[in-house]
């Protein structure tokens, strides 16, 4: 399985820290692609818009700045017109990072079938 993660670091709730602990968690269900940590590409741009194309699954990382992200709304467009698995996980400060961590697990757990191997 190839899952996509949108989500936006306007609000520091995400930054690269957070996303390897992200990656960390997620790469037990699949091949995860995560812009800050993966695109060395020259377009970008591009690469976002066919990783997610690639992708079976989005799992989008929703803080309060994302509605401000012109980059998430359009990963979440595409991803619907797509018809893409899509699993919406909230994130804020009321949590500690590792709760965080083991909520977006549990939710893994709960939607996705994690990979044998």
């Amino acid at each position: 399985m190839r899952i996509f993660v949108s989500y936006t670091t306007r609000d520091k709730y995400i930054n690269l820290t957070r996303l390897r602990d992200v990656f960390s968690v997620m790469s037990q269900f699949g091949l995860v692609y995560i812009d800050l940590l993966h695109n060395d590409s020259q377009d970008r741009q591009r690469r976002v818009e066919n990783e997610l194309a690639l992708s079976s699954t989005v799992v989008f990382l929703k803080t309060p700045a994302v509605s401000k992200s012109v980059w998430f709304m359009k990963e979440t467009k595409l991803a619907v017109q797509q018809q893409k698995k899509c699993l919406e996980i909230d994130i804020d400060n009321t949590m500690k990072w590792a709760d965080t961590l083991k909520h977006i697990q549990l939710s893994m757990v709960s939607d996705l079938q994690p990979t044998s191997g």
